[in-house]
This record gives structure tokens, C-alpha cells and sequence, in this order.
């Protein structure tokens, strides 16, 4: 990549991600906390049906490659330089999914996590008087 390239706005464009990387960068929230965030969200789509889990692991394969892209331009430090919300939400994109897909790849970790789900979604375990 020549120096006068600039990364091509892919994370951005999904306003989920865009508003995560602008929390981070424009006001300070916590990139880990944003991740631990949006993991949830993937996961619990995954669990709902709304997304495969083969089409959550070629998000992340293809999250992978815009973060790659950017550490190679940037470096890995996405606090400092230029386009830091593109790569913020690339780097949130790629961590989210990784972290969604650990707890969700086998089907035994799955059955867990709808379990989970459903009993927290029904409220077991709450005590009602």
C-alpha cells in the first residue's frame, strides 16, 4: 500500500460498528468493554438462529483481514494516527466475532448457551414473592 492510500471505509458503514469505534475513540469508553459487548450480541444471534455459525466464522475470517490490512498500514496501536474510528471498528469487528465464535463454534457449547439464554430470557432462578 502506497503512502498516500487511505484504508477503504468498510467498518464504518455499519452503523453498529461505527458507533461502537466513535464511543471508543471520541469518548472514551473501553474498547474490551465494547467487545465483551457486541460478542454478547453476536452470540445471542447465533443462538436465536438469526445468524449461522458458518456465516459468523467467514465474518470473522473477513473482519480478520481489515484489521490485518490496517496493522499493516497503522500499526496495531489504534489510539494513535489517522482513520482511527475505520480502524477501531475494524479491530472491535474482528475481537467481537472472535470472542462470539469461541462460545458458540460447537454444538455443545451452543446447547449451553440457549440454555443459558432461555433461562435467563424466562427468569429462572429469580425469586418471586
Amino acid at each position: 500500500m502506497n503512502d498516500n492510500e487511505h484504508l477503504t471505509e468498510v467498518a464504518v458503514q455499519y452503523e453498529r460498528w461505527r458507533e461502537a469505534a466513535e464511543g471508543v475513540v471520541n469518548l472514551g469508553w473501553e474498547t474490551h468493554d465494547i467487545v465483551e459487548e457486541e460478542a454478547a450480541h453476536l452470540t445471542r444471534a447465533v443462538i436465536c438462529g438469526h445468524i449461522a455459525v458458518a456465516d459468523l466464522r467467514h465474518g470473522v475470517q473477513y473482519a480478520s483481514a481489515l484489521d490485518v490490512e490496517a496493522v499493516k498500514r497503522y500499526g496495531s496501536d489504534i489510539t494513535t494516527g489517522e482513520e482511527r474510528v475505520e480502524r477501531t471498528a475494524r479491530r472491535i469487528m474482528h475481537h467481537s466475532g472472535r470472542t462470539a465464535l469461541s462460545a458458540v463454534k460447537t454444538s455443545s457449547k451452543r446447547v449451553t448457551m440457549q440454555v443459558k439464554y432461555t433461562s435467563h430470557k424466562q427468569g429462572y432462578g429469580r425469586i418471586s414473592l
